[in-house]
């Protein structure tokens, strides 16, 4: 490469250019994508998408299984979150699911394991980046069974967790200090962001009204207007997108 990660991370403007950054790296060892996940050090339970912030890249169609997971807050019954927030090595997937028997999984749990069966993911590595008053975890993964993908991660995971640990570094620049707010701002009105949060909370149209003390015809102006702006078809593909792109409160 003609530039090392760390000059191309420091040129960066925009949350957008950073992820880009990270998913080229990525797609240079073979990974399919990449997730970031944040959240301040708060119990799992007490999670919401309103401490908790996620960044992701990888195939288009993947922002479905991404927008199910923050909508209807998986990660709050997601062990792999747990041991990530107490983690300060390297885990797979692998290692934590098959601790737990589909007896001993509740029902949500065994309704986001087929997801995961279903959307391909089966090997990858977590990583732990923790600071005192946050935790980070970085995420690689492969999609598909290939036998080679273990030895495959097992061979680079040196360097990746250095690239993850500079990412992350970087990255708390837009993330802790709101270094993404103005770009937000440019791009959505006031009423437009008050819709999308409650949008991402999983409210409907009239509800946001009643919240927001405002008509329905009005709300659905307002999310017609997102779904233009972010170029979405419905309302749960306008989340996933703010939701890749960091334009919603972390």
């Amino acid at each position: 490469m003609p530039y090392t990660l760390s000059s191309q991370l420091a040129a960066v403007h925009t949350l957008e250019e950073m992820a880009s950054v990270m998913e080229n790296r990525m797609k240079e060892y073979g990974f399919s994508g990449f997730v970031y996940w944040t959240h301040l050090r708060v119990p799992i339970k007490k999670l919401s998408n309103e401490n908790s912030f996620m960044l992701s890249r990888g195939p288009a169609y993947l922002k479905a299984f991404e927008a199910i997971y923050l909508g209807k807050q998986l990660y709050v019954d997601d062990p792999i979150v747990s041991i990530a927030a107490e983690s300060t090595q390297p885990f797979t997937t692998l290692q934590v699911r098959k601790k737990k028997t589909n007896k001993a999984a509740s029902r949500r749990q065994r309704w986001l394991y087929s997801l995961e069966q279903r959307f391909g993911f089966v090997h990858d590595i977590y990583i732990p980046l923790h600071t005192p008053l946050r935790v980070q975890v970085f995420y690689a993964y492969f999609q598909g069974n290939n036998a080679s993908y273990p030895e495959k991660i097992k061979k680079i995971l040196p360097q990746l967790r250095l690239d993850s640990a500079l990412f992350t570094s970087c990255i708390v620049d837009f993330v802790i200090m709101g270094g993404e707010n103005e770009l937000g701002d440019l791009l959505f009105s006031r009423r437009e962001q008050e819709c999308l949060t409650w949008m991402a909370k999983g409210r409907s149209n009239i509800e946001i009204g009643q919240i927001l003390e405002i008509s329905n015809s009005t709300v659905k102006f307002h999310v017609k207007n997102i779904m233009q702006k972010l170029s979405a078809s419905n309302r749960t593909e306008a989340v996933a997108i703010a939701a890749r792109s960091g334009w919603l409160p972390n």
